[in-house]
């Protein structure tokens, strides 16, 4: 149920941005299509995401929670929209893309160092 949820809410948020992609002018839009655009950008990602993660562990016989994909989705899709910002920027280098990268890592081994000792503890 938690995978077709996810799988509609995704369509919802691909299809504007769809539109906003091919259907606006960067150079001429305003503040509000370019944020539109960007968040468009990072539902639709953190929703695909998901799905592929979801998809993945079903096809691996692996035993995962709907939250562990819909986090892993999340620091993908800002992973993603964080280099398109600093591309825009003119500010993307190896440097801070490896340290976005690293940042991710290090919050995802913190979740799953939290829930391993919560299933540990009993909690």
């Amino acid at each position: 149920m938690d995978f077709i949820f996810l799988s509609v809410l995704t369509s919802f948020s691909v299809v504007p941005f769809l539109g906003l992609l091919f259907f606006s002018d960067p150079f001429l839009a305003s503040g509000t299509v370019i944020f539109m655009f960007f968040s468009a950008m990072f539902l639709s990602l953190a929703g695909i995401f998901s799905i592929c993660g979801a998809v993945i562990a079903k096809f691996g016989n692996k035993k995962a929670e709907y939250t562990v994909f819909l986090r892993r989705g999340i620091f993908l899709g800002l992973v993603v929209l964080s280099m398109v910002l600093l591309q825009k920027f003119l500010v993307l280098n190896l440097g801070n893309a490896s340290a976005l990268v690293m940042l991710v890592v290090g919050m995802e081994m913190m979740f799953a160092y939290q829930a391993k000792n919560s299933a540990r503890n009993g909690n």
